[in-house]
Parts: structure tokens; C-alpha cells; sequence
């Protein structure tokens, strides 16, 4: 089984591409999928980002035999930086 040595940061990913049944020289006869992931490049300038994951009832549909929403509500903040 092959896994990364090192899992890559969220923020920190450009790009990603996910190959299935890619039967190439070049990836070594894997029968799974291959996923290449491309890293954002260093500067010398301070740059980061802020972001807020929402979940809450209000965007929520309710079921067919259910008589209310049930309440729910989740907030998860994050602050990135780098550079320097």
C-alpha cells in the first residue's frame, strides 16, 4: 500500500488531479487511482487568508415525513499565513 510520508496542508495545495485507470509506464502498473497534487509556490511577500465553514438548519431541506428541521448550527474559523 502506498501513502504520502508527509500530508499536505489544505491551504497549501494550487492544484490537484485526480487519474483512474491509467495504465502508463510512467505510475507503475497501479490498478487504483493516482492523485497528483501541486503545492502553492514560496514569495517573499506576506500573504494569507481567512475563511469560516458554516453549517447551519437554515440551509437544511426538511424531510417529507418529518414535521420540523432539526436545529443545528456550526461555525469552525481559520486563519492562514505565510511568506517572509
Amino acid at each position: 500500500m502506498s501513502t504520502y510520508a508527509v500530508p499536505p496542508i489544505v491551504d497549501a495545495i494550487q492544484e490537484f488531479k485526480v487519474q483512474s485507470h491509467n495504465d502508463q509506464a510512467e505510475y507503475g502498473g497501479v490498478l487504483g487511482g493516482i492523485v497528483n497534487v501541486v503545492t502553492k509556490q514560496g514569495t517573499n511577500e506576506l500573504h494569507g487568508a481567512l475563511w469560516e465553514y458554516l453549517r447551519n438548519d437554515a440551509f437544511d431541506a426538511r424531510g417529507y415525513f418529518v414535521p420540523s428541521v432539526q436545529p443545528f448550527k456550526q461555525h469552525m474559523f481559520g486563519v492562514t499565513a505565510g511568506g517572509l
